[in-house]
């Protein structure tokens, strides 16, 4: 199943371009494109665990291949 996840099938862009992570439209596309609550047109609406995702990258406390390999374990 996750080989079919946006964020693994797009895991090269997601480790590569590190402006990523600072550009929230961006984020919420790539991180919540496969969540069954996201709704494109609320996206101002951000869940706790993007919240907490978006700032665990930007802050520097887990890197863009712990994301990843956290979601492959699932």
């Amino acid at each position: 199943m996750t080989g079919q996840l946006k964020i693994i099938i797009n895991e090269k862009q997601f480790l590569e371009d590190k402006g990523f992570y600072n550009d929230d439209n961006k984020l919420i596309e790539f991180v919540c494109a496969d969540c069954d609550f996201y709704k494109p047109e609320d996206k101002i609406l951000e869940c706790f665990a993007f919240k907490i995702i978006k700032n665990l990258l930007r802050k520097g406390i887990v890197t863009p291949e712990e994301v990843l390999d956290a979601i492959r374990e699932e």
